[in-house]
């Protein structure tokens, strides 16, 4: 056996010990355990067909995230993978300019392919298979919408469909999300790796006792924190957080024995009264505000009816919405008054009110609307502060003429004027039913969500008003809220591996590529090996001529087969996070590629012995290891060699223990050394 040979021999055995690592992963933060990966080499990856179901979106290299509507059970897809022009892609046993891959997903798993983009670069493409009840989405881009993440859920369920919160991204990709049996109430972002909503509390429209809240959800699946009012019940409207950690919600406590006369509806009435709660991080209850106490019943616009254990009840305010501004001051909708309040937060007075009936039982300030071509609003919601004190809100317009639209006011409380802005109202020109939300942009524009009018979701609009991103739910679904957070608010890796969760019980085994199709590889003189997600592995050969083949999960990052080397490729190594990989050749010449940095060789320079093998440091540099023991080290540390010292044999291989800056040299003995933080000492062959 020659001394290359060797080296590749005990480099393989040295990995079947688990004493290689370094190599790390095939591609970034691929940690979950049933994704099916899919190693494709060659490319670029152009093109991307499914059957029997289509891909959504439309595959184009610059999208990462594609889903298929799939259905219960196991569902066997075929991906048809095509190359650039005058290119060729290699998938298991196949080559050639289209190659087809036949894979089998559950419903909520996950195919991965893991092939090179135009630049050679490695790139993960995320195939999610829907579960056969996820609400029938259709998204239109017609413009180029800010990078973000949209935070919904489907309320109101349509036939065959069940209720899921979601996280979507600037195609209408749903990234992440999980069944929500009882619907998706005011999907938010609580953290980067949780976000909150509720279910339906009530069948009146508002929250009832006993509840148990709202449920901080972790993207992961691992669990469940509930936040619920201390006075009453929990309504579902709002759960704000505030900057100090606690958080604001509602509770619609039932209040007996209320005079309303004034409405024609007699006296000795019960009504759902509305409670505003501020709690600490704790739970604690730290401050309330009760609407009866401050808002008129003559106030009400439209006191709906329900009934319930004790009679008749009347929903007279139907509080929706709360913002805070800097000082600690309120913005309250209340949609069965048609007006928004502003409540300060150190008296409980209402300092100002924004629709509804010109007069207010605290004595506030009425706003004249000026220029809204709409005349005022009607069974608004979300109403939200701007900078400046202005506001927006998503006006409904349930019970007026016009149409359905997010709208934008200049306040002045002290000439007691509300100026129109700025609006976007659905093309349809309907009025929504109910629920809704609008959230204004940075930049003018921003986020309607048109809550219940027929098959409509939510639409991002620019400045002018030219629709940017429009999703719609046909299917007969209808959302309470569309939220957009900015594109840090999440780490889209956590967003892919919690998509479904919890979900490893319902996936088969997963199907890992195998080594039988690919060609056997003449003279392999190197190796290095690619731990895939889960239980999928990979590794690499690398030939003396500097010829580079993959196996399982490993994916193709370059070679120097077509180079004319100065002297033969003798070791290889992986960069940490699987990226990338070097070749280096006896003279002590360094070829990176992928995300494998050069950081220097002994190329060009007069050695003692011929260099024998590479590792990879978890700073991201490299040592070589030479014949004699002599080790060099570029972009890492040196943690010492055998050079001049009296061992048995020649130096065949070195390994770098996973995580720990240090590494093993072997000599043709069987004797081991080690150097550095390797967590093991010395030993010695047969």
């Amino acid at each position: 056996m020659g001394r290359a040979t060797a080296a590749w021999t005990t480099g393989l055995a040295l990995v079947a010990a688990g004493m290689v690592g370094g190599a790390g992963r095939p591609a970034q933060a691929l940690g979950g355990s049933d994704e099916v990966v899919v190693p494709v080499g060659g490319g670029p990856l152009a093109s991307v067909e499914a059957a029997p179901v289509a891909l959504v979106p439309a595959f184009a290299p610059p999208i990462h995230d594609y889903t298929l509507r799939c259905q219960p059970g196991v569902n066997s897809v075929s991906l048809r993978l095509g190359a650039g022009p005058g290119r060729r892609l290699q998938a298991g046993s196949q080559s050639g300019a289209e190659v087809s891959v036949a894979i089998s997903l559950v419903e909520s798993q996950a195919a991965v392919l893991q092939a090179a983009d135009s630049r050679g670069a490695s790139q993960l493409y995320w195939i999610r298979c829907l579960p056969h009840d996820f609400p029938t989405l259709a998204a239109s881009r017609p413009g180029n919408p800010s990078p973000g993440w949209y935070l919904t859920g489907n309320t109101i369920v349509g036939p065959g469909a069940m209720p899921y919160a979601m996280i979507l991204d600037t195609n209408g990709t749903p990234v992440w999300y999980e069944a929500a049996p009882g619907g998706a109430l005011d999907v938010e972002r609580v953290s980067a790796t949780s976000v909150a909503w509720s279910a339906v509390l009530g069948p009146a429209g508002f929250g009832v006792a006993p509840n148990p809240g709202f449920g901080i959800r972790q993207l992961d699946g691992s669990g469940t924190k509930q936040i619920a009012a201390v006075g009453g019940p929990t309504d579902h409207h709002e759960l704000l957080q505030l900057p100090d950690g606690g958080w604001l919600l509602l509770s619609y406590p039932l209040k007996t024995g209320v005079d309303l006369t004034p409405l024609g509806l007699g006296a000795d009435q019960t009504i759902a009264d509305c409670v505003i709660e501020q709690l600490d991080g704790s739970g604690n209850l730290v401050w309330q505000w009760r609407a009866s106490d401050h808002i008129g019943v003559d106030e009400s616009m439209e006191p709906a009816a329900s009934s319930s254990g004790q009679g008749t009840v009347y929903d007279l305010f139907h509080l929706n919405s709360l913002d805070v501004d800097a000082g600690g001051d309120l913005l309250v909708s209340a949609r069965n008054t048609d007006a928004v309040f502003l409540v300060r937060r150190d008296t409980g007075a209402i300092a100002w009110k924004l629709g509804g009936k010109p007069f207010s039982h605290d004595g506030a300030r009425i706003l004249s609307v000026v220029g809204d071509p709409e005349g005022t609003i009607y069974g608004q919601h979300d109403a939200r502060f701007l900078p400046g004190g202005d506001v927006s809100l998503f006006d409904n317009h349930t019970w007026g003429a016009d149409a359905a639209r997010g709208v934008e006011y200049a306040i002045d409380a002290g000439a007691g004027t509300a100026t129109f802005l700025w609006q976007y109202r659905t093309p349809s020109g309907s009025p929504s039913a109910a629920m809704g939300s609008f959230r204004a942009a940075g930049d003018g524009g921003g986020v309607v969500g048109w809550g219940v009018i027929g098959g409509s979701g939510f639409t991002e609009v620019d400045a002018s008003g030219r629709v940017v991103l429009d999703v719609s739910l046909p299917g007969g679904d209808a959302a309470y809220r569309a939220v957009k957070e900015p594109i840090g608010a999440f780490d889209i890796d956590v967003l892919r591996h919690g998509a479904g969760s919890p979900r490893d019980g319902q996936a088969p085994a997963p199907l890992c590529p195998t080594a039988a199709g690919p060609p056997a590889v003449p003279g392999p003189v190197a190796f290095a090996p690619s731990s895939g997600p889960g239980p999928c592995g990979g590794y690499w050969l690398a030939t003396a001529p500097g010829a580079v083949t993959t196996f399982g999960v490993a994916a193709f990052l370059g070679d120097d087969s077509s180079s004319d080397l100065d002297a033969p490729v003798t070791g290889m190594a992986a960069t940490p996070d699987g990226l990338g990989y070097w070749l280096v050749a006896s003279d002590g010449g360094v070829f990176a590629f992928g995300d494998a940095a050069f950081l220097g060789s002994m190329g060009a320079q007069a050695l003692n012995a011929p260099v024998v093998a590479i590792a990879p440091d978890p700073s991201g540099g490299y040592q070589l290891a030479a014949s004699d023991g002599g080790v060099f080290s570029f972009g890492a540390p040196f943690w010492g060699s055998l050079g001049g010292g009296a061992i048995k044999g020649q130096v065949v291989a070195m390994a770098s223990p996973a995580g720990r800056h240090g590494y093993y040299l072997v000599d043709g003995e069987g004797d081991v050394f080690a150097f550095g933080d390797t967590g093991v000492g010395v030993g010695a062959g047969p």
